[in-house]
């Protein structure tokens, strides 16, 4: 006010970029809220099939996931396919928001100062490897929970949080994070690269638009890329963040599982997480997509 009375015109400069500042921090407030919407979204849709995938990753016999599924069916009832569902849930909020949020704005950086496809991809894993990282111990409890049969150790989630901490501190809520983020690196290099390229591709080269057409074909080649890279990291985690893990860390875990189990163990459940991650990635980018153009923010 005092700039404008004193200043006359040449305060308008200033109000300008702070309507623009205001404006950018409302954008991002609303796309915040729309990728957790769109993540609690999938992750409801599909999370029984994160949980079978989870199972047949912890265990060591050939249990494929139909005998899997059934066998939790049966012996602890359907309810139990969404334990864990709370910390998987927030998890999302701070994964997925970090992840989605830093990787456009850093590919937009990126793209501007022309560091090319290179650039891309670093992005991605950057942008997911921060995002798990910061979201490491939901993720924790969530396999604990999923991981510990009619809950014969942990209540709940508070109780889990209570145990884990009063038997390894502060530090034992990131028990695990190293193959975690490995892991996110790769799905979000698979994930977020493939769903851009493809979509541009279409744009481009197709007669489709930016919209829901385009969108669930983006997200299907996400799906498939994520699952392909991030398989093995994703069983190295599980085997790691289990209850009782005997393993003593990312390294020993792979040894191990290579000597006993071979190398395809490195792939065990990759037919549960393609039909989770394929799912999931087809219910998030529709609902984000959609919700974006509605707030009118324009397509990812």
């Amino acid at each position: 006010f005092f700039s404008l009375l004193f200043c006359g015109r040449s305060a308008r400069l200033p109000m300008v970029s702070l309507r623009a500042n205001e404006q950018s921090q409302w954008d991002s407030a609303v796309n915040f809220l729309l990728v957790c919407t769109a993540a609690a979204t999938a992750e409801l849709a599909t999370y029984p099939l994160d949980f079978v995938k989870t199972r047949v990753q912890s265990d060591v016999t050939k249990t494929g996931p139909l005998k899997t599924l059934m066998r939790v069916v049966s012996t602890e009832g359907i309810p139990t396919l969404y334990g864990g569902l709370t910390p998987a849930i927030c998890r999302h909020w701070v994964y997925s928001s970090t992840r989605i949020m830093a990787y456009e704005r850093l590919r937009n950086e990126s793209e501007a100062r022309g560091f090319g496809p290179a650039g891309l991809m670093l992005s991605a894993a950057s942008a997911g490897g921060f995002g798990q990282f910061l979201a490491s111990p939901t993720d924790l409890v969530k396999v604990r929970l999923q991981t510990d049969p009619s809950r014969q150790k942990y209540r709940g989630v508070v109780h889990c949080l209570q145990t884990i901490h009063a038997e390894a501190g502060l530090r034992g809520f990131y028990q695990g994070w190293q193959p975690n983020v490995q892991r996110a690196v790769l799905v979000n290099v698979g994930e977020l690269l493939a769903y851009d390229r493809v979509k541009r591709a279409l744009l481009k080269h197709t007669s489709l638009n930016d919209s829901l057409p385009c969108h669930v074909v983006a997200s299907f080649g996400a799906g498939i890329f994520a699952s392909l890279c991030s398989c093995p990291a994703d069983v190295i985690k599980t085997r790691l963040m289990q209850t009782d893990s005997p393993y003593k860390g990312t390294i020993d875990c792979l040894r191990t599982m290579l000597r006993t189990e071979g190398f395809w163990t490195l792939y065990k459940g990759f037919f549960p997480t393609w039909m989770r991650l394929g799912p999931w990635q087809f219910v998030f980018w529709v609902t984000y997509e959609q919700g974006r153009k509605l707030c009118g923010l324009g397509g990812f």
